[in-house]
């Protein structure tokens, strides 16, 4: 039975560093990339999710189920809840990108900051690393306000220098610093190593976890 797993994007800048990670982690896997880039802008636009974006999200999902793949991952934080909402009807394991990543951030140690460049991530996952590591844990916030236009105008280079601007004032004041969004894990390597070193992201850690649907 052939290898493969599908991987669901509501933007198309998660899907080639994506696609990398999987050549390298799961080599001899097929994958197959889902992408619905209408998603995204209209729960930013209307600051919620409507059952329009339920439905259409849904129906993401039944597409690439219909690949028939061993497992379907989200590569978006924001749409998460829904992906967890589907998990009883499903027939295919449906796997969070950011969930791996948010257990790691509840057994840290020290402060902890969550860092994203749009409110409608932000929401998600900090709920997410809530779940995971309790009400008692202190968990700070941080939106690096103007990224996202940045990145909407396709301006890559502005969008990662003002990410790793702001992650290098958030490692400088805590122990783990989480990155909400797969799309912010490039501005990562700008920085020094002491400061990696404090820095959690989703893609790496995300796609790892797959390997136990493949083997």
């Amino acid at each position: 039975m052939e290898k493969r797993i599908a991987i669901l994007h509501t933007t198309p800048a998660t899907i080639a560093s994506l696609r990398e990670l999987c050549a390298r982690l799961l080599p001899g896997v097929t994958v197959n990339h889902f992408l619905d880039d209408s998603l995204l802008p209209e729960i930013n636009r209307d600051g919620c999710i409507s059952n329009s974006v339920r439905e259409r999200f849904a129906r993401l999902v039944a597409l690439a189920a219909a690949s028939g793949p061993r497992v379907i991952m989200s590569a978006c934080s924001t749409v998460g809840g829904l992906l967890e909402a589907l998990r009883p009807d499903s027939a295919i394991p449906l796997a969070r990108i950011d969930e791996p990543m948010a257990c790691q951030a509840a057994e840290s140690r020290g402060r902890l900051i969550v860092c994203a460049t749009l409110p409608s991530t932000l929401g998600p996952t900090l709920d997410l690393i809530r779940r995971k590591a309790g009400p008692e844990r202190p968990i700070d916030s941080l939106l690096v306000e103007g990224a996202g236009a940045l990145l909407s105008a396709g301006d890559q280079e502005g969008y990662l220098s003002l990410i790793a601007s702001r992650l290098h004032e958030a490692a400088a004041t805590h122990e783990c610093v989480v990155l909400a969004q797969a799309s912010m894990a490039q501005a990562a390597q700008r920085l020094p190593p002491e400061e990696r070193a404090r820095l959690l992201t989703s893609p790496e850690s995300g796609v790892a976890a797959l390997k136990k649907f493949v083997k």
